[in-house]
């Protein structure tokens, strides 16, 4: 999972950890969801000369979440990460045990009200923690549950369980909120956007819930179609972006709605979806394969789709085929990360 946010950094080191005296690599980054979240509350300062001169673009702070605990920090839009800590850096994840299914699983970041909030914890309870302005490490602000992810819009934080929790003092606090309503138990994913929230459910048979509240209350569409909502556990996501909620799951089925919720139509993307979904303010946005070639699916109202095959630049020269993506965040500056699929 991975989050961008236009913020000023001071190199904290995430899991209270000191990148200078504890310069530790990354073990595993299976990240399995991100966010792409425009600023919220955060002060843009203009020098007010009168001759406009052009100012350097403030620095872009990206967040990527892995599992074991692993939160790695950038302050320079991406390039370099040298915070990189972990709750267990001599771990192995597949070969010392399973970090899928672990308190440490990461399982979704935010950023909003000026702090990250992360959720950790697949099949044994975990934790949220959070990084807010000035602060120079996470801290745990709710432990013993397990979270299908965290999103923030218009003032909340919610996370999705049965019931989901929802923070409205920037992640300082959470409490419970409205139960969802569905026949699955399972929540796997947790988005939204303008006034909604979106909680996916995958257990056997998909299942969605919308709130226009805040997560005060959740409800059931009208018009559900079977084929949505599937496989989106690690693969596609949720959002709402220009009127348009969109759901779009790994196998390659994207469903939108265009009144707030309520009714769904299905559209195919012609392919497999790897990467998650994110929102550029006039498009939506995902990866994955067609034949095997790695693409970036691309549409401005999620109903009509484009592809774009990917290429590596090689350092000897040309370029090659790939790669293929799997988490990924775009900063406000327009700089896209993201890791490996798979």
């Amino acid at each position: 999972m991975i989050a961008a946010a236009l913020l000023g950094c001071d190199g904290g080191a995430p899991a209270g950890k000191d990148p200078t005296t504890d310069p530790t690599g990354p073990v595993h980054s299976a990240s399995t969801d991100s966010t792409s979240i425009e600023p919220t509350g955060v002060s843009h300062v203009h020098s007010g000369s009168a001759d406009h001169t052009a100012e350097a673009p403030p620095p872009v702070v990206f967040v990527l979440q892995g599992d074991r605990g692993r939160l790695a920090v950038s302050c320079d839009d991406g390039r370099t990460w040298p915070v990189d800590a972990s709750d267990d850096d001599t771990f192995r994840c597949f070969v010392d045990g399973d970090c899928d299914h672990d308190p440490g699983a990461g399982r979704g970041i935010t950023f909003g009200d000026d702090a990250f909030v992360a959720t950790f914890g697949w099949g044994f309870p975990g934790s949220i923690r959070r990084l807010g302005s000035g602060e120079a490490v996470f801290s745990e602000v709710l432990g013993g549950h397990t979270f299908a992810g965290v999103f923030y819009d218009d003032g909340v934080f919610l996370a999705a369980e049965r019931p989901p929790y929802r923070s409205t003092d920037g992640g300082a606090t959470f409490g419970a909120a409205g139960d969802v309503q569905s026949a699955q138990w399972n929540t796997r994913r947790t988005g939204g956007g303008e006034g909604l929230f979106l909680v996916a459910f995958d257990s056997g048979a998909s299942d969605l819930n919308v709130s226009d509240d805040g997560g005060v209350t959740f409800r059931r569409p009208t018009t559900w179609p079977a084929a949505c909502g599937r496989s989106l556990q690690w693969e596609g996501g949720l959002a709402v972006q220009g009127g348009v909620a969109l759901v779009v799951g790994g196998d390659g089925v994207a469903c939108r709605s265009t009144d707030s919720g309520d009714t769904w139509v299905e559209v195919q993307l012609g392919g497999s979806v790897s990467g998650r979904l994110v929102v550029t303010g006039t498009a939506f946005e995902t990866w994955g394969e067609v034949g095997g070639q790695p693409v970036r699916f691309r549409s401005s109202d999620g109903a009509a789709w484009t592809t774009d095959p990917l290429t590596v630049n090689l350092a000897a020269g040309g370029t090659a085929s790939g790669p293929t993506v799997g988490a990924v965040a775009r900063g406000p500056n327009g700089t896209y990360v993201a890791v490996n699929g798979g």
